[in-house]
């Protein structure tokens, strides 16, 4: 009897240890999937499909490699020249691919920032990869606390992103 009984426990122990096997051959392919969201889809370098939190409205933002100035970790939450809670809001997301995000010298699952002219974009390319850019522009001038305020950037009559007068423009080529 209990020969019958260890036979029967060798025959099951293979189903036990069954979800560990499936853990250990889909960890590695999901962990690929999970860090190349861009997988099946098609690069572009044109930017569409900009949201703000009042409306949906699409402009046309051509993103390149003249955006070379970089920030260091610290500014990932942080304007230029301003550590304000007001710096650290999200004021407009676009729809980018790792490709695009290549093009202009993000590595992928590193953080990097990349702006010209006061504005800040900031790129979100680390783990949990959401395929967006975050744009926010600062004020010239500091306030009266000596920080500078985040403020939406507004399209043009040509569709150039800008910041609204008084502000400095976002996406100018540098020179």
């Amino acid at each position: 009897m209990s020969d019958k009984l260890n036979t029967d426990r060798i025959k099951q122990t293979p189903n036990e240890y069954l979800p560990f096997v499936w853990a250990i051959v889909l960890t590695p392919i999901c962990s690929i999937i999970y860090a190349n969201p861009s997988i099946g889809n098609q690069p572009s370098q044109v930017i569409t499909n900009i949201s703000t939190a009042n409306k949906l409205q699409t402009v046309s933002a051509l993103i390149n490699n003249k955006f070379a100035t970089t920030f260091d970790e610290l500014a990932m939450n942080n304007l230029r020249g301003g550590n304000t809670a007001n710096s650290k809001k999200i004021v407009y997301k676009l729809d980018v691919r790792s490709q695009d995000l290549a093009i202009i010298g993000a590595k992928p699952l590193n953080r990097k920032l990349y702006g010209y002219n006061g504005a800040v974009l900031r790129f979100k390319t680390d783990r949990g990869l959401d395929g967006t850019v975050s744009i926010l522009c600062r004020s010239q001038d500091p306030g009266a606390d000596g920080t500078y305020f985040a403020h939406a950037p507004v399209a043009d009559a040509a569709g150039k992103l800008r910041c609204a007068t008084g502000w400095k423009d976002i996406l100018a080529p540098k020179q």
